[in-house]
């Protein structure tokens, strides 16, 4: 979770002997996340809370004190999930999400919230150094963000997006795939919990952008959650046939009008299919109970939108998802899969890490790469940012190259780098962390 933190005031560089960055420690829970309520301006719910007590590492939690006379006061922290992100080509890397961005009011404006950052990527190169066996190896940085531009100045690129729309409960839907072997089954979220989690993690390899969520960081998914507007019950919905569970769906019935006696809405939370006739069979059922439907996330290639007769009835909202930064350029490129065989020079520009800065020469193909330091003549510039936005296939260096954002040396470069890291699923996270 990125929290509305950075405002845009001038900042004023601190006096650093003033200030102190330190790790957390287990008691700091309470003070840190009372900072949360008061930097995002709202009360969360007890499952909120739980769930990131649950989730609480002390040592991946940088905390910013402000000397205040003789005491020290809490002013500002980031968290890290330690997470596994699925890249092109079917593997899955170590990533640092970066969540519970978190400046005082009284405190911002002073520089705070970069000190932090610039420290949470510094720690993370410097993993790299460590001794063989120890924590870490994370050679990218992740998050949700609701300000964009105040990341992407950091070196973070739009990795992912996302559809978000509303079906009206007269929508039709296609005969596109049938199985008649598929059969539904229903219940609360937490009594289907675990077929759903299993189709979820034979998924993830699947689809760049996907986050491998053992334990309990599946909560993060989709929580049990009273205490909301609507007060329901989170639903699951499971598509089967006699051998295993082919899509699943999680949803929420909304309360209707007029004491119930009008039907409310649906809130479709998540959705999952491992194929084309599971996915009809999920939406058939969804949509059958005859009430609009407000889908919370898709990917931007769902098939829904081709299940649909009339192509504008969902309306769909692109969102922006992901946003990811590369630690380290040379590991982070050569652990995913390429779609074509590739073989250029990149030169990178990073203000921030400037480990990354300079010339990397990039050569693979679908099944592996390798990338290292190169005084070879450059193929393509660009910066960390442009460069994070490539990295999971949603974006293509085409893109770029016609909006003025990468730089071409050598005629066709771009092209060769659009159809070399381009997936043939569009990236996307299916929750927030």
């Amino acid at each position: 979770m990125e929290l509305n933190l950075i405002d845009n005031t001038e900042i004023t560089l601190p006096d650093l002997t003033d200030i102190r960055i330190r790790r957390a420690v287990r008691d700091d829970f309470p003070a840190l996340f009372e900072l949360n309520v008061r930097a995002f301006g709202q009360e969360f719910p007890d499952y909120v809370r739980a769930v990131a007590a649950t989730l609480f590492a002390p040592d991946r939690v940088l905390v910013v004190d402000v000397r205040q006379g003789p005491e020290w006061v809490l002013a500002g922290k980031i968290e890290t999930y330690s997470l596994r992100l699925s890249l092109p080509g079917g593997n899955t890397l170590p990533a640092a999400g970066l969540t519970w961005v978190a400046v005082a009011p009284e405190h911002r404006g002073r520089g705070l919230f970069t000190m932090l950052l610039q420290r949470h990527l510094a720690d993370l190169h410097q993993q790299w150094h460590e001794p063989v066996g120890s924590a870490g190896g994370e050679a990218v940085s992740i998050l949700y963000s609701k300000k964009p531009t105040a990341y992407r100045r950091f070196g973070y690129g739009l990795a992912t997006r996302h559809l978000h729309m509303r079906i009206p409960p007269d929508a039709v839907l296609s005969e596109a795939v049938h199985d008649p072997a598929l059969r539904c089954r229903e219940g609360t979220a937490a009594q289907l919990w675990e077929p759903a989690e299993q189709l979820y993690a034979q998924l993830v390899p699947s689809r760049p952008g996907m986050l491998v969520r053992p334990g309990a960081l599946s909560a993060l998914a989709v929580p049990e959650a009273p205490g909301t507007a609507s007060d329901s019950v989170i639903r699951c919905l499971l598509i089967d046939d006699s051998q295993k569970t082919r899509a699943f769906a999680r949803y929420r019935m909304e309360t209707g009008h007029n004491g119930g006696s009008a039907p409310g809405g649906m809130t479709v939370l998540e959705t999952h299919a491992a194929d084309p006739a599971a996915a009809l069979a999920l939406w058939r059922h969804l949509l059958g109970h005859g009430r609009e439907a407000t889908v919370c996330t898709l990917p931007m290639d769902d098939p829904l939108l081709h299940f649909l007769a009339d192509p504008r009835t969902p309306q769909p909202t692109i969102v922006d998802g992901l946003h990811l930064r590369l630690v380290d350029v040379g590991r982070a490129l050569a652990a995913r899969g390429y779609r074509t065989g590739i073989d250029l020079v990149l030169d990178v520009t990073d203000s921030t890490c400037p480990w990354n800065t300079g010339r990397w020469r990039l050569s693979g193909g679908p099944t592996d790469a390798i990338c290292h330091r190169t005084s070879a003549p450059v193929d393509l510039s660009l910066s960390a940012a442009d460069l994070g936005a490539l990295y999971l296939g949603g974006t293509s260096a085409e893109e770029l190259l016609g909006a003025g954002r990468v730089r071409e040396h050598r005629r066709g470069a771009a092209a060769v780098a659009g159809i070399a890291f381009s997936s043939p699923v569009s990236p996307w996270c299916s929750f927030h962390f």
